[in-house]
């Protein structure tokens, strides 16, 4: 039976706000377990008098074994630990603190993204295959994999196969131009290739075509690149919303014929009763959106929420129980307060009180029951 699975990626930093070492961001997942799930739902009376057949339950889905009981710890790596003076974290700095994190207890990290960008978060690769220079180079991950593993501590990488950078040179060699050899990996608007989808608001951000074989087949390959030569323990998958869920069941079938226990966490910023099909062969575990909107009001403000005390807290433990029912047995989910797209709940709250109530939460929302 899975059993209860603690996930520290956007860790509020108010919790080490006394320590000296590199703070960071919590978060808190759970496992739901095979007996959450009802074997049988009750049956609409059929016409006749025969019985009701029962209506049967969700599939069980086979989950890593390891995201169970675990704390992830969430790094922003420019933000994090500087070993060359150069003003900006690097990789080198966050194997330097494998120790303190140990003392923490931590258990996996989750690293946003290392590869070459042009920006400074990341989200916009340039290069798949390698690592942005002012990170370090392929060893220092390699480096920094093996020294993790050593403390027992698991790394995910921050994966983002819904768009890249404009400076992209493959969307450099396919705007406005259709004979491209890259001229169907992104999605256009106009026959001259001119005018293209992109993600939100950012047209520096071009959509790529999961569909087209050959831009689905090279995601693919980059992320079984770094399983290979770094032995890195899963992937966080940026903005899930966007490939299609075809994409992502070929996505997890190619990567767990690799390896069966390589973890698949995806961003699905929806309802639980958008993410629950996500969990139909495609991820093993989702953020737990529903339940952060209902403990934070809005993820621009705190807005009327329990944390600040002008809701019931009755409202987050009927959406934990209901997520239980509605994802299948054996689906991990991550809780959490705030992250890198949210406010600080720290800088929200009322008070250190309000703060450590925070606090609490995150590290046992997972153990509230039906």
């Amino acid at each position: 039976m899975k059993g209860l699975n603690v996930f520290v990626g956007f860790l509020v930093a108010f919790l080490f706000a006394c320590s000296s070492q590199p703070p960071a961001t919590i978060i808190v997942a759970t496992t739901i377990p095979p007996t959450a799930q009802p074997t049988t739902l009750p049956a609409t009376p059929a016409p006749t008098s025969r019985p009701a057949s029962p209506t049967p339950s969700k599939p069980p889905i086979d989950t890593p074994d390891w995201f169970n009981d675990v704390v992830l710890y969430e790094i922003f790596p420019r933000s994090y630990y500087d070993t060359n003076a150069d003003g900006m974290g690097d990789l080198k700095g966050i194997t330097a603190q494998l120790d303190y994190l140990q003392a923490l207890g931590v258990g996996a990290l989750w690293l946003t993204p290392i590869f070459e960008s042009p920006s400074y978060h990341g989200y916009d690769t340039t290069d798949y295959y390698r690592i942005d220079p002012d990170f370090g180079t392929e060893q220092d991950l390699v480096n920094l994999v093996a020294e993790s593993h050593a403390r027992e501590i698991r790394v995910i990488l921050d994966f983002v196969a819904g768009h890249t950078s404009d400076q992209h040179p493959f969307f450099k060699d396919a705007f406005g131009n259709p004979d491209s050899e890259y001229a169907d990996w992104y999605r256009w608007n106009d026959d001259k290739h001119t005018t293209y989808q992109y993600f939100g608001s950012a047209k520096d951000l071009p959509s790529l075509n999961q569909d087209n074989p050959e831009t689905r087949q090279y995601l693919i390959d980059a992320a079984k690149y770094w399983m290979k030569q770094a032995d890195i323990d899963g992937y966080r998958l940026d903005y899930a919303l966007g490939p299609s869920h075809e994409f992502w069941k070929t996505f997890r079938r190619e990567l767990k014929a690799v390896d069966p226990e390589f973890l698949l966490l995806g961003e699905v910023w929806e309802s639980g009763l958008k993410i629950a099909p996500y969990y139909d062969k495609e991820f093993d575990a989702t953020f737990n959106f529903p339940v952060y909107y209902d403990l934070m009001g809005s993820h621009e403000r705190a807005g009327s929420s329990p944390l600040l005390g002008t809701t019931s807290p009755s409202a987050f433990e009927s959406a934990l129980v209901s997520l239980k029912r509605l994802y299948n047995p054996g689906a991990q989910t991550v809780q959490f307060i705030n992250n890198h797209d949210t406010v600080r709940a720290a800088s929200q709250l009322p008070g250190p009180e309000r703060a450590k109530l925070a606090a609490a939460l995150l590290l046992t929302l997972g153990f509230i029951k039906e």
